[in-house]
């Protein structure tokens, strides 16, 4: 079989992370969680993000030709215990990338009915009308196989970066570049700070993966760093152009009213017109990337099942297609369920628990980069004591990820944020311990390996 190309490697990983879509809203978003120093929240996620970049680079090195978190916690950690606990962080994630996804997806949706003029389309039945349908089409279109909807999903995400970047500009001329963000620390406030760096660390979406995927190249020793640190780098130009264009918007009435941040830019930048297309564009390209996200995580939850960690009904593979109908549908069951679910224990709206949902892809993949972080620190410590560059970033990263996660849990359950915290420290816990008893009760050890060759 062929091997890939560093090049190809890392435009799909750029492509994964759905830049496109993400500039068109992100600046906004990070506004609302750390509204006084959110060019700090961008830089502090970068840093983290590399850390964890330089430990996977580390163990990749260790185990040249296979590549994922598991793999390397599986066999660098003393006891296994960890692996599962990194297994159930990413199931997790997974599962809530899955809701935040089609909730993403309804809010453009949403913003294309509110511009023609159908105003109650921001109204809580609507928005539950939109996400059933959404979540129907993606399930129904999931058997088409993970390649094909990838390949849409990006086209479509690159398309949306020179049509979002000229309506950028045409806000720009108009309002201006707004530079005070990035550099501004007045008023810090450290938990808006950390709050605004869980719901960014969820833009580098199947981040854990691209392992797997240098580990496919020619010379994986030389372009696993190359690949990691290139797909997390591309993230900062996108976040910041984001950020400093629309800041000013997080505070509108029309975006607090459900209009799209395109859409407000679009018309409050002279070419109205382009409201609806680009939303639509966006909506397409979020469509898309449903599909894709809910095909892999049908393969995910497939292979969970073929090793047993979940129930084997879920690894039959249909004949034709070769693809997993029954782990797509439950997919497809949790892509709707989650953002209801959401919405209805943060007491609001479908389309907030867009917001909600992206941070807890954060908190929960939060845990299994801590694992794997403290991991490589206990490996540099005993038996590579010459990379000690891999034990400070190690401990740096699992320093930023546990205060994030200290961060959420301090309030209890007193807010929405610290409630989705909660819920996700408790799900990744339970689903460990019911991994672990999984084990127990088989008496072999599972094959968590496995789980890395999907991704």
């Amino acid at each position: 079989m062929a091997k890939m190309s560093p090049l190809r490697a890392i435009a799909m990983g750029v492509v994964s992370m759905q830049y496109g879509p993400a500039l068109s809203v992100y600046g906004a978003y990070v506004m609302i969680y750390s509204p006084k120093t959110p060019g700090l929240t961008i830089l502090i996620t970068v840093v983290l993000m590399l850390g964890v970049a330089k430990v996977i680079t580390f163990f990749a090195h260790r185990h040249v030709g296979s590549g994922g978190i598991l793999t390397y916690i599986a066999r660098d950690s003393g006891r296994r215990t960890p692996a599962y606990l990194a297994t159930a962080g990413l199931f997790s994630g997974y599962v809530a990338v899955l809701g935040s996804t089609v909730t993403a997806t309804s809010v453009f949706v949403t913003g294309v009915l509110y511009n023609l003029g159908v105003k109650g389309a921001a109204g809580e039945h609507w928005q539950l009308v939109i996400l059933v349908l959404i979540a129907v089409c993606t399930t129904a279109v999931c058997h088409r196989g993970l390649e094909a909807s990838f390949w849409v999903a990006a086209t479509l995400g690159l398309a949306c970066v020179p049509v979002v970047v000229w309506v950028m500009i045409q806000y720009s001329v108009k309002h201006g570049v707004h530079f005070a963000p990035l550099y501004s620390l007045s008023g810090f406030d450290l938990t808006s700070t950390l709050l605004g760096v869980v719901f960014l660390s969820s833009a580098f979406i199947g981040f854990d993966a691209l392992a797997t995927l240098a580990s496919d190249t020619e010379e994986p020793r030389r372009n696993v760093p190359r690949i990691l640190n290139a797909v997390v780098l591309a993230g900062v130009p996108v976040l910041v152009l984001s950020l400093l264009v629309e800041s000013p918007i997080a505070n509108t009435d029309a975006f607090a009213a459900g209009d799209t941040v395109s859409s407000i830019m679009a018309k409050q930048g002279g070419v109205g017109w382009m409201a609806i297309p680009v939303d639509v564009l966006i909506s397409a390209s979020m469509i898309a990337a449903a599909v894709a996200f809910q095909s892999f995580a049908g393969r995910f939850f497939a292979t969970m099942g073929s090793v047993g960690l979940l129930p084997r009904g879920l690894s039959v593979v249909d004949p034709q297609r070769g693809t997993p109908k029954r782990a797509n549908l439950v997919a497809g069951a949790l892509s709707l369920a989650i953002p209801v679910a959401t919405a209805m224990l943060l007491h609001g709206s479908p389309a907030d628990a867009t917001v909600y949902l992206g941070a807890a892809i954060g908190y929960s993949w939060g845990y299994a980069y801590i694992v794997v972080a403290l991991v490589a620190v206990v490996v540099v410590a005993r038996r590579a004591r010459n990379h000690w560059p891999v034990a400070v970033a190690g401990a740096l990263a699992a320093a930023g990820f546990i205060a994030f996660e200290a961060n959420g849990l301090r309030d209890g359950f007193k807010t929405a944020d610290s409630t989705q915290s909660w819920i996700c420290a408790g799900a990744v816990v339970l689903l460990a311990a019911g991994f672990l008893l999984v084990r127990k009760i088989r008496g072999t050890e599972i094959d968590l390996t496995a789980i890395d060759d999907v991704e």
